[in-house]
């Protein structure tokens, strides 16, 4: 019981608003993305795509690392 009291605890709005920000800013625009979050300011919307950038490099690197794979057994 004390694990899920625990994890209420732990677990903000904040948290959860942030999650969602970060996982949609790839797929929408960020003048929507910035309405939806409710920012008065672009500035504050445009913190999430740091995290994008770095998800990107690990996607473009694991997408040629299945490329050279692929090529390999030809």
């Amino acid at each position: 019981m004390t694990g899920i009291l625990f994890i209420r605890a732990a677990l903000r709005l904040h948290d959860l608003r942030h999650t969602f920000a970060t996982e949609r800013v790839g797929l929408m625009g960020i003048e929507e993305l910035r309405a939806l979050m409710g920012h008065e300011s672009i500035m504050t919307t445009l913190r999430y795509q740091k995290v994008t950038s770095a998800r990107a490099e690990t996607v473009a690197q694991s997408a040629l690392q299945e490329i050279a794979n692929k090529t390999d057994k030809l």
